[in-house]
């Protein structure tokens, strides 16, 4: 099977505020996706699901014995991709980090 685009199945958006700072402020934004992963190096559009200037990425994915790893996460920018490229298949829970562009 190709790897293909994910359509999460729910996605959060967290602003995140900060208590103490030292030099310019980054505005800093959290998502937390889920969803189902059938294949190695499927993905996520970063600018549909995640917008912001990508920062970092981490998760993990359950496979029908419910077991689990951690999600190998990578960034695309050509492409707009943030790409799952571990090998379990399954549910996957992953935690995108981005700068706010829209402050």
């Amino acid at each position: 099977m190709a790897a293909a685009e994910i359509t999460p199945t729910f996605v959060q958006k967290k602003e995140v505020v900060y208590d103490v700072a030292t030099g310019t402020p980054v505005p800093v934004v959290e998502y937390l996706i889920y969803g189902t992963k059938a294949t190695q190096n499927d993905w996520i559009l970063h600018d549909t699901y995640t917008p912001g200037t990508f920062m970092y990425a981490y998760g993990g994915t359950i496979d029908s014995s419910s077991d689990g790893a951690a999600e190998t996460v990578t960034y695309d920018d050509s492409e707009d991709k943030i790409v799952l490229a571990g090998a379990t298949t399954g549910t996957f829970y992953l935690k995108v980090v981005c700068k706010d562009d829209s402050q």
